[in-house]
C-alpha cells in the first residue's frame, strides 16, 4: 500500500522488517523488499557470521535500528565438505546465538525458534515424486515402494517441528 493510504510498516510495527536467510529461492520467495521497509541479509547457514545479526537487530538501543519483525531462516544441515565434525560447530554456534538472544534482547520481546528437520530432503523427494506421478511425464521414471517409504518418513520428520520460546515476560491482566 502507498504510504499516504496508511502508516508504513515501520510506523505500524515500531521498526522495520528484517529477513535473514539463504540466497537461493527463499529470499526471492519470502523476503522481497517493499517500500524500503525491509532489510534482506543473505546468510546460507548458521555458520555464516551474518547469523549473529539476529540478536543485533533485536537488541539495538536505538528504536530506529531495532527490527519490528525479524524472520530468519538459518540452516543447520551439515552441508560442509568435512561432514561429521561440522555438527559440533553448528551446535556451538546455535548455543552462542541463544545466549546472545537471552542476554541482549529485552525480555518483553517475544522470540520463537522453530527447528524443522530434513526440509531440503523432503522437498527434493516431493519434487521427484510429483514428476514420477505426473501422467504427462515422458521420462518413464517409476516411483518405487521403497522411495514412497523414504518420502513418507522424510515428510513426517519435516512436518513435526520443535518450537522454543525465549523472553516474553508475563504481565498480569487488569480489570
Amino acid at each position: 500500500r502507498k504510504s499516504d493510504d496508511a502508516e508504513s510498516f515501520v510506523e505500524r510495527n515500531d521498526g522495520s522488517c528484517v529477513c535473514i536467510g539463504p540466497n537461493d529461492d527463499w529470499i526471492s520467495k519470502y523476503a522481497q523488499t517493499a517500500d524500503g521497509a525491509h532489510h534482506v541479509l543473505s546468510c546460507d547457514s548458521i555458520m555464516n557470521s551474518m547469523s549473529m545479526a539476529v540478536p543485533s537487530w533485536l537488541s539495538s538501543d536505538k528504536s530506529s535500528k531495532r527490527a519490528g519483525l525479524l524472520w530468519a531462516n538459518l540452516r543447520c544441515e551439515n552441508r560442509g565438505a568435512g561432514g561429521k565434525g561440522q555438527w559440533q560447530g553448528e551446535l556451538k554456534k546455535l548455543d552462542e546465538m541463544v545466549k546472545a538472544l537471552v542476554d541482549r534482547v529485552p525480555h518483553q520481546i517475544p522470540i520463537v525458534m522453530l527447528f524443522q528437520r530434513n526440509y531440503e530432503k523432503a522437498l527434493a523427494l516431493t519434487k521427484q515424486r510429483k514428476a514420477a506421478h505426473n501422467p504427462k511425464s515422458t521420462s518413464g521414471y517409476l516411483w518405487t515402494s521403497v522411495q514412497e517409504e523414504e518420502w513418507d518418513k522424510s515428510i513426517n520428520e519435516c512436518r513435526y517441528c520443535e518450537a522454543i520460546w525465549i523472553g516474553s515476560t508475563c504481565s498480569s491482566l487488569r480489570s
